[in-house]
């Protein structure tokens, strides 16, 4: 109902019978499949960019394809590393090939935080929450989506430690972009649900997953 404000007066000013409440339904679904699909194209060649300015020497001894997305997920080191699981050493070959092979111990599930929602890409283990949904990498797809892809191109890895998106304190609608995503649906702050939304985009882009679907392998994006 937030991100559909016209809805909700729909429903409070007429109250629908069961066929044209399935009929709205399916218009949303519609629609929704639709904004998912676009963001996943659109994310799918920039993320290839994103990594080549934040990890050089990675991505320039090992280039991504923008288009193809076979060479991706876990059978690249750098994609591997950034979907992998923080309690799994990736720079241990062992680990990798057991990864890569879906070794009963080595499983990669939604019950695990990838590297890539993290600062620095590495979590505490004696506090989970640190560091927690400030990854560059997140940031830089959450503007990217939300505001403008010139707003992604400002966030630099320098920035290593600034705070967790649903904890900043300037208000999408300060941005200065005309027409972006967050004003169109009326978001005047980072909300939860656009940050569950974007780890699963960005997952998705750096997964060898040519379309989707609401699973990889062992990882189920619902449960995600």
């Amino acid at each position: 109902m937030f991100y559909v404000p016209s809805l909700k007066k729909k429903l409070s000013e007429m109250p629908m019978n069961n066929r044209e409440l399935t009929s709205v339904y399916k218009q949303l679904t519609k629609g929704a499949d639709g904004a998912r699909g676009d963001d996943a194209r659109k994310m799918k060649p920039a993320v290839v960019l994103w990594l080549s300015e934040l990890f050089p020497t990675t991505s320039s001894h090992s280039p991504l394809d923008t288009v193809d997305k076979n060479g991706r997920g876990f059978a690249h080191n750098l994609t591997g590393y950034l979907l992998c699981p923080c309690e799994y050493d990736w720079n241990d070959n062992s680990v990798k090939e057991q990864i890569r092979d879906r070794h009963p111990k080595f499983l990669v599930t939604a019950m695990s935080w990838p590297r890539f929602l993290y600062s620095k890409y590495t979590n505490d283990p004696e506090d989970l929450e640190k560091g927690f949904l400030q990854g560059t990498l997140l940031l830089k797809a959450y503007k990217f989506v939300f505001t403008s892809p010139t707003s992604a191109r400002d966030v630099k890895d320098e920035e290593r430690d600034p705070p967790p998106l649903h904890k900043r304190t300037k208000r999408l609608n300060q941005i200065r972009t005309r027409g972006h995503v967050a004003s169109l649906l009326g978001m005047h702050s980072v909300m939860p649900r656009s940050i569950a939304y974007i780890a699963v985009q960005l997952r998705f882009a750096l997964s060898n997953v040519g379309s989707w679907r609401s699973d990889d392998g062992d990882f189920d994006y619902i449960l995600f």
